[in-house]
């Protein structure tokens, strides 16, 4: 019968109007980041659509021919996917377009592949401007289920000079290839990327080789790696599959000489490894890696046997997705001034819980009945806490929710559970400050001092130090190491040392904050003040 009006108090402090207006705050404020973040994609890769496309176009004697293939991030094909070559007269190095041609349109078969070839008689433009194209600007447009695409033309692959043509009997002027490469958002693949063309010469008949590949995924040990290619018979233009066997070498972030990249490869440089034999135009496959490579390279190469390994593709891959990356680094650096909110929530949330009701009265009244003054004290904060528990669950769920169905983005749980864990933390210590000066010091002062705290420790703590450690006369890397070391200073160092992590994690930054200070910190912002607080609240008049 004792703990029923403790266990009535504890649900008042919790279901009450403002819990839920915060609580609807939160959900507001995980789907304004939501959309923010997709706005923040679009910005930098373009539009969140599950494309990949590797293809090029050859130009041949009078032969248009236009190859590739598109898949999604899973490396399923992606069957009729229209693709419209638009040409321009924009160089690179302009920034107006004054004439753009559809030049030809098609579409890409059951396995995801274009195959496209007419005679440049039947085009509307002519051989020879079409010859000078790598000059000017072709582009590539996608449409499939899920949206539009466009992707430029590079001019010649990475490490195609014009002594293979030359070597290779070849006359640049009725002969080009201009490579396309777009990759989804969902991949984990670079655009640090190099694609080869080899010619060989056997009597009269020239072959070209080309080699291209994106990275898809990684789990665990295992990478899944798309590799693409094709031969064209130089004489006829005619396009076939590559038939050679496909070699890969691992290694951590390092590039591949150009000196690799010739007629004779030195396959002694690296150590490859043969993956099968591709006998289409692309193949899937997962790839062992070490499992301590975190951002590294991946070759690619095709050839008849290891010493005959000629044509080459590399690829840099990290741990995330572009979309992931881009998403979780927008999410570090928001979560910081998102801490405004949470923190002004806990100011509210504290006049409910304390300040408001020892001025009313509301405090007495509730003593006046079979409770104590520690039962009272304890389950006002506990529901405190819980409300705090529950205001960041509510928004870190929303977030991942709205994200996964908008963005198709699905996060580390690791990750998440960092920023989940130092918002907790940093909110529960400014919760035990607020809390206790709203059981320490009179009603009148809470307001003010919440808001002098508030204003010290969210809003200019950065600038207050800084500024004080520049009047002392530091300068440079000493005032930024001592003004870190203020931050153990502050109850929000878990946020900001959580934070580091997951940037550590993700863009390979150096966390400047040691763990064991951190913990420190935390505990005594949480617990001092609840115990100075506490035994004051056992002996002073409630309502005054």
């Amino acid at each position: 019968m004792i703990l029923k009006p403790v266990l009535y108090d504890f649900k008042r402090s919790i279901f009450k109007t403002s819990t839920i207006i915060i609580l609807t705050l939160a959900i507001l404020a995980g789907l304004g980041i939501t959309w923010g973040f997709r706005e923040a994609i679009e910005t930098l890769i373009g539009p969140p659509i599950d494309i990949n496309f590797m293809g090029s176009i050859i130009l041949v004697g009078d032969s248009f021919n236009l190859h590739g293939v598109v898949l999604d991030s899973l490396g399923n094909p992606l069957k009729n996917v229209e693709i419209t070559v638009l040409w321009s007269n924009t160089t690179f190095t302009t920034s107006q377009s004054l004439t753009t041609v559809i030049i030809a349109e098609t579409r890409t078969d059951e396995n995801g592949v274009v195959n496209y070839t007419i005679r440049l008689q039947e085009l509307p433009l002519s051989s020879e401007v079409l010859y000078l194209s790598p000059h000017y600007l072709i582009t590539l447009r996608l449409t499939s289920r899920e949206g539009i695409v466009e992707t430029k033309g590079i001019g010649e692959p990475e490490f195609t000079a014009y002594r293979q043509y030359a070597e290779a009997d070849l006359d640049s002027r009725r002969f080009r290839i201009i490579s396309f490469k777009h990759r989804s958002p969902y991949t984990i693949s670079e655009l640090a990327s190099f694609r080869l063309i080899y010619c060989n010469q056997i009597g009269e008949t020239t072959t070209l080789y080309y080699i291209d590949s994106t990275i898809l995924d990684r789990s665990g040990d295992y990478i899944d790696v798309v590799v693409y290619g094709f031969q064209v018979d130089l004489s006829n233009g005619r396009i076939a599959q590559l038939e050679k066997r496909v070699y890969y070498n691992v290694s951590n972030l390092a590039t591949i000489p150009a000196r690799r990249i010739s007629d004779s490869c030195n396959t002694s440089l690296l150590k490859y490894v043969e993956i099968g034999f591709l006998n289409n135009y692309w193949a899937k496959y997962s790839l062992r890696i070490p499992s301590n490579i975190g951002v590294g390279n991946i070759a690619v190469g095709i050839g008849n046997s290891l010493q005959d390994l000629k044509v080459i593709s590399t690829h840099t891959f990290t741990r995330y997705t572009q979309s992931q990356r881009i998403s979780m680094g927008q999410l570090a650096m928001t979560i910081q001034p998102s801490i405004f909110f949470f923190t002004i929530s806990v100011i509210f949330l504290c006049n409910t819980l304390m300040a408001k009701p020892r001025g009313s009265g509301e405090l007495e009244f509730i003593l006046s009945g079979p409770v104590t003054r520690r039962e009272l004290f304890i389950t006002r904060y506990i529901a405190g806490v819980v409300t705090i528990l529950a205001i960041v669950t509510v928004f870190m769920v929303t977030f991942t929710v709205s994200s996964t169905l908008l963005l198709n983005t699905r996060y580390n749980i690791e990750h998440l559970f960092l920023l989940f864990t130092g918002l907790l933390l940093s909110l529960t210590a400014f919760l035990s400050i607020l809390y206790s000066i709203g059981a320490f010091l009179r009603p009148g002062w809470y307001l003010g001092l919440a808001i002098t705290l508030y204003m010290l420790f969210v809003l200019m703590w950065t600038m207050i130090i800084s500024l004080i450690l520049y009047l002392l006369g530091y300068r440079g890397a000493e005032l930024l190491d001592l003004s870190r070391s203020a931050s153990y200073f502050n109850p929000l160092i878990p946020n900001t040392y959580f934070i580091s992590l997951l940037q550590e994690e993700i863009a390979g930054v150096t966390n400047p904050y040691n763990p064991q200070y951190v913990a420190i910190s935390t505990v005594l912002w949480i617990t001092s003040p609840l115990v100075l607080a506490y035994y004051r609240f056992k002996k002073i008049p409630l309502y005054t």
